[in-house]
């Protein structure tokens, strides 16, 4: 995104969001007991996104957990954009076995 949009990238603002295709191996998200800041996708996700400074200290911190946050528009701060992380809810990911009712907790979270 950087080497593509150069200078314009004080004018934009990005909203990272994970989706169930963007890791190799597909679909192999955790969200067990103990995967919390531990999930290898979601680090690496984590650690690319943060430098770039598109998620605050705060955002960073709770998508850190298991990949989803909310953040306010910089444009008009009244409204917040929630990204939740979609593989929580992909019939294919077999490791969601462990904890299928509130993979990671997000439901709780987003209420």
């Amino acid at each position: 995104m950087k080497e593509v949009l150069g200078d314009a990238k004080p004018q934009l603002e990005f909203l990272p969001a994970v989706g169930n295709h963007d890791n190799f191996e597909p679909n192999q998200q955790e969200f067990g007991h103990g995967m919390e800041n531990n999930n290898p996708y979601v680090n690496r996700m984590h650690d690319l996104w943060n430098t770039e400074h598109w998620l605050s200290d705060e955002e960073s911190k709770i998508f850190q957990k298991y990949g989803y946050y909310s953040k306010p528009l910089r444009f008009n701060p009244k409204f917040k954009v929630i990204v939740l992380n979609t593989n929580v809810a992909y019939d294919f990911n077999y490791r969601l076995l462990v904890n299928r009712y509130d993979p990671g907790g997000q439901l709780k979270w987003f209420e």
